[in-house]
């Protein structure tokens, strides 16, 4: 009977996840193409799909389209997902929303397992429901819960690590924990940084070690093995990490992050501008205002009821908190223009609500005070997954900014652009593109960009001509940049806000 309980929980919490694809409006999102915030980073991450699928499908030699680097070679996160998505391309088609799609499924897969989580370690339904969805209060989380960043893969897969974590704890089986670090593995191999979460469980065991003393037979015998698990997860990403410094360097490929930008090496104009970011741009996008002030209170609230907090849950929330600081600080600088790196919070904050939680079940309230408890915290899930939804579509109303404007302006062009059967080997120059692969991307072609009209001279177009330029694309209207097409190509095809050269 608890079996079929049980199971028609889970099912009905993955209904509620299809009902929340429809709450977010993603069925009118779903075929759109990349546009709005990080458009940028977005058309990187399609790339490295488009560049698998066109150029042959050698999995550690990813490449984009941008010539910057020698043959567009760079690599930044593992890039099993994009190779899967390439695979995916020969069976439907290339499809902008197949990547998506599948970050969107890894990460609802991740959320099903917090579900499950939250329930092993508070036994109530209730919150079992809740507290997953009090994420969804995050207007970066819906936004790049549905989109081509990697970032929130790497947040599915870590929550599915930590579920998988506490199933080991339970059944005390080597199998399960094997589980648990490959899914932190391909976590931490999707975004470095998200080692954060196999750490804090090695910090847990060196303090039920050495602090705790724990002496249970289980635990002492599977010591070697949870050193030895841990120790290859590390070395895997270690591994891939120092690949992606010996490629980009083999290549010239200086575009991606891969080292951090920390809090000590920015100067006081800098740091001013993050922390302006911070607070006037992205801290309502973070969390709905209304969660900001119910975790401060949760967190007082277990702060003034430390002494029966939980032991090893408390341990954890306190790794995972001074990791999530180090974080802040060690790329700090990322954080003035980058609003997903947020998401590596979340698991910090999960811990820090499943802590208020056991807190207040200890208490024994009357069954009338949990009731006020559980519905004061569905109101303010509710309300913060309204002001998602809402600001989530403003981004996409607003999605044709200055950043996607080469995008919009190529696709609407696309049926006359593939009349003149451009060849798949040609290379282009796009200007103005303030972006590295957007508006190639949209074409499929290698070549170059230039951000703007001063950019572009005489000199910088013999450049690109004598590196093996064929045409040129200047979207926009400006007199200057339409003359210094004329003087180096021919136009063959000319529209309000498109104009081609052949050279």
């Amino acid at each position: 009977m608890r079996f079929v309980k049980m199971n028609t929980y889970k099912i009905g919490f993955i209904l509620l996840l299809l009902c929340l694809f429809f709450f977010f409006n993603f069925q009118e999102y779903f075929f759109l193409h990349p546009q709005g915030v990080h458009f940028i980073r977005q058309t990187d991450s399609l790339s490295f799909v488009s560049n698998y699928y066109h150029y042959g499908f050698d999995f550690f030699h990813p490449s984009l389209f941008n010539l910057m680097s020698v043959d567009g070679r760079g690599a930044c996160e593992f890039p099993l997902v994009y190779y899967f998505v390439s695979l995916l391309y020969c069976v439907f088609g290339e499809k902008d929303f197949l990547l998506k799609f599948v970050h969107l499924i890894i990460f609802f897969i991740g959320i099903f397992h917090l579900f499950n989580l939250i329930f092993l370690l508070v036994k109530d339904y209730f919150y079992a429901f809740v507290i997953p969805l009090f994420l969804f209060s995050s207007v970066s989380l819906v936004y790049y819960s549905f989109n081509f960043l990697p970032d929130i893969a790497a947040l599915g897969l870590s929550f599915s690590g930590w579920y998988y974590y506490f199933k080991y704890r339970e059944k005390e089986e080597l199998s399960i924990l094997k589980i648990s670090f490959l899914f932190f593995t391909l976590s931490s191999l999707l975004k470095v940084t998200y080692l954060i979460n196999p750490l804090a469980i090695i910090g847990l065991f060196l303090v039920e070690l050495f602090i705790f003393k724990r002496t249970d037979e289980k635990f002492l015998l599977h010591k070697k093995k949870i050193i030895v698990t841990f120790f290859l997860s590390l070395v895997g990403v270690l591994l891939w990490n120092i690949y992606v410094k010996y490629y980009n360097s083999l290549y010239n490929s200086s575009y991606f992050t891969t080292s951090p930008i920390p809090f000590w090496s920015a100067d006081k104009k800098t740091s001013s501008l993050v922390m302006e970011g911070i607070f006037s741009e992205w801290y309502k996008k973070y969390l709905a205002q209304s969660s900001f002030h119910f975790l401060a209170l949760v967190f007082i609230f277990i702060i003034l009821s430390f002494r029966k907090l939980n032991k090893q849950i408390t341990v954890l929330f306190l790794f995972l908190m001074f990791g999530s600081i180090c974080y802040f600080l060690l790329f700090f600088v990322q954080f003035r223009f980058h609003d997903y790196y947020f998401l590596l919070f979340s698991p910090v904050l999960i811990f820090l609500l499943i802590l208020g939680v056991q807190n207040v079940q200890s208490l024994k309230l009357k069954i009338v005070y949990q009731i006020i408890l559980k519905v004061f915290l569905l109101l303010i899930v509710i309300a913060g997954m309204n002001y998602s939804r809402i600001k989530v579509g403003e981004r996409y109303q607003n999605g044709n900014d200055v950043h996607s404007k080469v995008g919009f302006i190529l696709k609407k062009n696309g049926l006359l652009i593939s009349k003149l059967k451009i060849p798949a080997d040609s290379k282009v120059i796009i200007v103005p593109d303030l972006s590295i692969n957007g508006g190639l991307y949209f074409l499929k072609l290698k070549g170059w960009n230039i951000n703007s009209k001063k950019d572009l001279t005489e000199e910088k177009i013999r450049d690109l001509k004598e590196k093996g330029a064929d045409f040129m694309f200047v979207v926009d209207k400006d007199s200057t940049l339409l003359n210094i097409g004329k003087k180096f190509g021919t136009p063959i095809l000319k529209n309000d806000d498109l104009t081609i050269y052949k050279f």
